[in-house]
């Protein structure tokens, strides 16, 4: 059984049709994905991320991505990103990544408190 694309949507198994109300794509691949799927909008995993944590608690403030390829950090204000660090290496930096991420809330927390951390 294979699946194909139709001028009016994804046809499923068996000859039915599904009705597609949204398509929506992330990562690597999102712009040549945006276009075989005549999306109306093509946006980054940063905008992604945001509008889908807030959408589901919109009190969020802070968001950790660990992806396959990447993993990035988002500091979101009234649910809107506002500032957002990436390593820029493939997964093998997402460690590293981690690490010094770790370190430097380690480091604020230890400027704000009396406790000390180890």
């Amino acid at each position: 059984m294979s699946r194909y694309y139709s001028g009016k949507g994804y046809c499923g198994y068996g000859g039915k049709n599904i009705d597609i109300c949204l398509v929506s794509t992330t990562g690597s691949s999102r712009e040549i994905l945006g276009v075989f799927l005549e999306t109306a909008g093509v946006y980054n995993e940063i905008i992604a991320h945001s509008a889908g944590t807030t959408y589901f608690d919109s009190e969020v403030e802070t968001i950790f991505e660990i992806g396959g390829q990447d993993a990035k950090y988002v500091l979101l204000k009234n649910g809107v990103p506002i500032d957002y660090a990436m390593n820029e290496a493939c997964s093998a930096g997402t460690g590293s990544f981690l690490e010094e991420s770790a370190q430097a809330i380690f480091r604020y927390t230890a400027q704000r408190t009396s406790v000390p951390l180890r």
